[in-house]
């Protein structure tokens, strides 16, 4: 399944840019963190633990981009990217991952202000100290981000802030997990402009 999904994106924006005149292109990578939720089956992990712990979530993310009009500074994208969102205290910890991959839009309104979103396939990979919870799920993922890109040139950082929601059944258990994360990050990023 995830090699359809990814095949279906990548033909999807390829086709794509053969309407378009593709004059630039772009490609990001980098990480984030921030604080993060996750409900299984509707209820609140944290209200389904007992002991002191602590949220903190992570994010990641790959991705390529295509200006799509000449003169217009928006560009369509792919990503692959996810969060972890981890419940800890002194002893266990359980990390709750989520993944996205999918198509994207990204726009500048202004030279260095970037907007932008993405939607897809999303899967599972949930990890504890004593072994995987369970590995395998099919749902949909989305985030929205606003960044700011400092430097000059064709390389540069980025720096921004994340919303992450990912939608998932995992296969074993049959449990609804949704997960979301709230993320400051950092990109690297380059572009033939």
């Amino acid at each position: 399944m995830r090699k359809t999904v990814a095949l279906t994106a990548l033909v999807g924006l390829l086709a794509f840019s053969g309407m378009a005149q593709v004059k630039e292109y772009y490609v990001e990578a980098g990480f984030g963190a921030g604080v993060g939720f996750t409900s299984l089956d509707g209820t609140d992990f944290s209200k389904l633990i007992t002991g002191s712990v602590s949220d903190f979530a992570i994010e990641f993310a790959i991705k390529g981009g295509m200006g799509l009009f000449d003169g217009l500074p928006l560009y369509a994208t792919i990503e692959y990217g996810g969060i972890g969102h981890m419940f800890f205290d002194n002893r266990d910890y359980i990390q709750f991952n989520s993944y996205l991959l999918g198509p994207g839009l990204m726009y500048y309104p202004i030279p260095q202000l970037q907007l932008a979103a993405s939607v897809g396939y999303s899967f599972t990979a949930n990890s504890a100290n004593d072994g995987i919870v369970d590995n395998s799920s099919s749902g949909i993922a989305w985030n929205l981000s606003a960044g700011y890109e400092i430097g000059e040139g064709r390389r540069r950082a980025l720096v921004g802030l994340k919303y992450i929601n990912t939608y998932n059944e995992l296969d074993k258990t049959k449990v609804t997990m949704n997960s979301s994360a709230v993320c400051v990050f950092v990109r690297y990023v380059w572009r033939n402009r």
